[in-house]
Order: C-alpha cells, then sequence, then structure tokens
C-alpha cells in the first residue's frame, strides 16, 4: 500500500483506489468508545494494529468494483457505490490504510502491510 502524498492538511481527504480497479481500501482511526468521534492514532495504536489488534479502532471502507462493468467504468473517479473515491475528514494526527478489510494483522503475529497518512493542522 503507497499513499501519494502520504501528508495532507486537517479536513476533507480524498483517498483514490488506483489499482486493481476492483480492490478494497479501508481507512482506519482511533475510536475509545462506540459513541465517540473518531481521531488519529497513537504510535501505540498502530503497532499494535500491524498485529492484528482492532481494539478501539474504527473503519470504514471502499470496495471498488461492486457494480457491473459499466457502472464502475461510468464511476471511476467519484465517490459513490461504484466509485473508487473516498472521502474522509481528518484532524491532526496519524491514520492507518491498508489495502484489505480493517483486520490487517495476520492471526500468525506476522506485521500487516499498511501505510500511515499523517495530517498536519
Amino acid at each position: 500500500m503507497v499513499l501519494q502524498p502520504a501528508t495532507v492538511r486537517t479536513g476533507d481527504v480524498y483517498l483514490v483506489l488506483d489499482a486493481p480497479p476492483d480492490g478494497t481500501l479501508t481507512f482506519i482511526a482511533r475510536q475509545d468508545t462506540e459513541s465517540a468521534t473518531p481521531g488519529p492514532l497513537s504510535d501505540a495504536d498502530l503497532a499494535r494494529l500491524r498485529h492484528g489488534d482492532t481494539f478501539h479502532t474504527y473503519s470504514t471502507s471502499l470496495n471498488a468494483g461492486g457494480c457491473d462493468p459499466s457502472q464502475n467504468a461510468e464511476d471511476r473517479g467519484k465517490v459513490g457505490p461504484c466509485g473508487n473515491v473516498m472521502k474522509v475528514v481528518v484532524g491532526p494526527g496519524a491514520y492507518a490504510v491498508t489495502g484489505g478489510g480493517p483486520d490487517p494483522g495476520s492471526s500468525s503475529g506476522e506485521a500487516a502491510s499498511i501505510a500511515v497518512l499523517t495530517v498536519l493542522p
């Protein structure tokens, strides 16, 4: 997973799934309780996340390619159920992005491949 750019300013951020056109993109933030507002991850959160520990995290996913081929082609570059763009609103700090589902670590304890999105004020 590669983020370009990996550092952005606070506010609306658009994550674009570049390839494959039918892949999955997951955005992960910290969330202490179900009713809490998601926020940035600490270094300890990121370390746990790399080993599959999703406790106190919030995730939202984009599953591009979930529509028929003509709808996927028509909505490429757009936010929506058939598009390949996800909008997230972020504050300063670190957030994780994976190329798969919200459980990035493996049960064998191997480190998962995640990209860190750094958000500046």
